[in-house]
């Protein structure tokens, strides 16, 4: 924890430091208010910590604290830790240990998306990196990106679909005239279709490509996919699709501690939620970087004439509509 004026909390990197939200009170009769607040600072968390996968939180009320563990399929809440107690304190003492020296994943972040420290600009950018598995070989091999800024976050819910879409460029040195769009997600496994079905972003994308390439209205108003797949992990000299059990073994499930993992209250473990990354072609802004209405109008006019034909063509039907789902490209 930070105090707001220390020189740490006022650095531009300060949020990302952020490794559990704490809410502290003296009266039990405000403990369920503490642990909204908790709740509502962790959302927050989401659209500051841009390589967050899940985060943890505390809560202390006099001798008692209770430690959590906010992921995409649920929040998960250990038991009271007595710390008047030799068990207690030994519990206590263990999850901080646990995330001195646990591994940067452990502690909730993504290690695949790195912040860095541009001296020259006095800002800090992203380094991304891209999986793509060979289908004969099975090995996975990594392409790093370079992303200055993050042009949007959803993130309506603690435990909802978080998403995350990123301008970036293959060189630093390029970063700040992006050549492609990154769209980091965690979906539900049960949504995610393999190639060839209707729920694979890729085949959707393809197909609108194939029926309107020739079309001079609308063939390019889509944008140009590059690759998609799941994000994956180091795990010795293996690499593993991060997904939710991933993101969560041995905080929830295999450990015996309730203090170095949450225990779930239904007893039920992670639905199942896939990491994915998209690499598209750079398409331009979202709509919220628009600058006057016009632009704004010209924009919507496009999406609903794109919108409009690939229902009538291709019968499909876009199911997010949003700010962030429309982009733009500024002219002068």
């Amino acid at each position: 924890m930070f105090s707001p004026n220390s020189d740490v909390a006022k650095s531009p990197a300060a949020p990302h430091l952020v490794v559990a939200n704490t809410e502290i009170v003296t009266d039990l009769d405000n403990y369920d208010e503490a642990i909204v607040r908790l709740a509502k600072r962790t959302k927050a968390l989401y659209f500051t910590q841009h390589n967050c996968r899940l985060t943890w939180g505390l809560t202390v009320c006099r001798r008692n604290t209770r430690a959590y563990v906010f992921g995409g399929d649920g929040a998960w809440s250990s038991s009271d830790i007595d710390v008047a107690s030799a068990s207690g304190r030994q519990a206590f003492i263990s999850l901080l240990v646990n995330w001195s020296l646990c591994s940067v994943d452990r502690l909730g972040f993504d290690p695949s998306i790195r912040y860095a420290f541009d001296n020259d600009s006095n800002r800090p950018y992203f380094e991304i990196d891209v999986h793509e598995k060979n289908a004969s070989t099975g090995k996975v091999a990594s392409r790093t990106y370079f992303s200055d800024r993050c042009t949007g976050v959803a993130a309506t819910s603690l435990t909802g679909r978080h998403a995350r879409y990123f301008a970036a460029s293959d060189s630093f040195d390029t970063m700040c005239n992006p050549t492609v769009m990154i769209k980091d997600t965690w979906m539900p496994m049960t949504n995610r279709g393999r190639s060839g079905e209707t729920g694979d972003e890729r085949s959707i994308l393809d197909a609108l490509h194939a029926a309107f390439n020739s079309d001079s209205e609308v063939g390019d108003k889509f944008p140009q996919m590059v690759s998609t797949g799941p994000v994956y992990l180091c795990r010795g000299d293996e690499f593993v699709e991060d997904t939710a059990a991933t993101a969560l073994a041995g905080l929830l499930l295999d450990s015996k501690h309730a203090t170095t993992a949450a225990s779930s209250s239904n007893a039920r473990g992670p639905s199942g939620r896939q990491h994915i990354r998209t690499v598209m072609k750079w398409a331009g802004d979202t709509i919220s970087a628009a600058d006057n209405p016009s632009q704004v109008v010209v924009a919507i006019a496009d999406a609903m004439t794109a919108l409009a034909a690939t229902h009538k063509k291709c019968n499909i039907v876009h199911g997010n509509i949003s700010d962030r789902a429309i982009l733009f490209q500024m002219t002068a």
